[in-house]
């Protein structure tokens, strides 16, 4: 299949049956007790570029993370939710070689606690388990990223933009790989300034749809030089697009389909200053669904 087909096959199933004109407000505010169990899939693809051109590792992976938060209480300070990543699975291979499978599922599980507003804005959060690493993507338990809901009701063709920010949090292939994967481990999230826009909007009586599309380009970063390095550092950079369906009968993201693009460049030094070491180039696919 054509990569510029991915979003075509990917959300066959988010084509809306029926188009409304009308509008609707997006608010975070699910009932007391109420619990949610949501699933990603990904595929990623992984290329190691020499400052040549030539590609000297390429990686394809698949697999799922399994997500679920709590509702503990509303408060007039927020939403206060337990969040936790019940497991990560995954398989890659180099190309033409065999699978590996890596399976987290045992063990205590990355657990937090989060103070949401109705904008689905973190006004706090605190680890409530031993694994604080994960805590980006905690914080990005409703659609695989954190952006505000807009102010205003939305309806069909209304546009707005906000802050969103990316967990990284799907392994690559080359996570283990020497050189690469501290690079990697330290991506944890990307900033950008998204688009987000309302194809149409589904009237179905006790259930409101609204189709959402995004789209942003990641605010380059630099990733400072590490302990165990004689001074080179990383450049990061990349874009964000993708689907998705706002349900106000269950007060979130429901389904959607993202596409991540990444490109990590190291850069070591020079005695005229600094070159380009290798690229990583990462593409990942990542389709979500909830379920209580």
């Amino acid at each position: 299949m054509a990569r510029s087909t991915w979003l075509v096959s990917a959300l066959a199933v988010l084509v809306p049956a029926m188009l409304d004109a009308q509008e609707v407000t997006l608010r975070f505010a699910p009932p007391a007790g109420m619990r949610v169990h949501v699933l990603w899939h990904f595929d990623v693809r992984t290329t190691l570029v020499e400052p040549d051109g030539r590609t000297t590792l390429s990686t394809a992976g698949t697999g799922s993370r399994s997500l679920t938060y709590r509702v503990l209480a509303d408060t007039s300070a927020g939403t206060a939710l337990e969040v936790t990543l019940d497991s990560v699975r995954f398989r890659w291979r180099p190309d033409g070689a065999l699978w590996t499978t890596l399976a987290d599922t045992g063990g205590p599980r990355p657990q937090a606690e989060l103070l949401v507003d109705p904008r689905l804005r973190v006004a706090a959060a605190r680890c409530s388990s031993a694994d604080c690493a994960s805590l980006p993507a905690l914080r990005a338990f409703a659609g695989g990223f954190e952006a505000p809901l807009p102010q205003e009701p939305v309806g069909q063709a209304r546009e707005w933009t906000a802050e969103t920010v990316v967990p990284l949090s799907e392994p690559t292939g080359l996570d283990a790989e020497p050189g690469v994967g501290p690079w990697l481990a330290r991506t944890e999230a990307m900033i950008t300034r998204a688009t987000f826009a309302v194809d149409s909007i589904v009237d179905r009586g006790s259930d409101t749809l609204a189709y959402i599309a995004l789209r942003g380009t990641f605010l380059p970063a630099i990733l400072a030089a590490r302990p165990d390095t004689d001074g080179s550092r990383a450049r990061v950079s990349g874009a964000v697009a993708g689907r998705l369906i706002w349900s106000t009968g269950w007060h979130t993201w429901v389904s959607g389909a993202l596409r991540y693009t990444l490109q990590l460049q190291v850069l070591e030094r020079t005695r005229g200053g600094e070159r380009v070491a290798y690229t990583v180039n990462s593409e990942i696919t990542s389709r979500l669904r909830v379920r209580q």
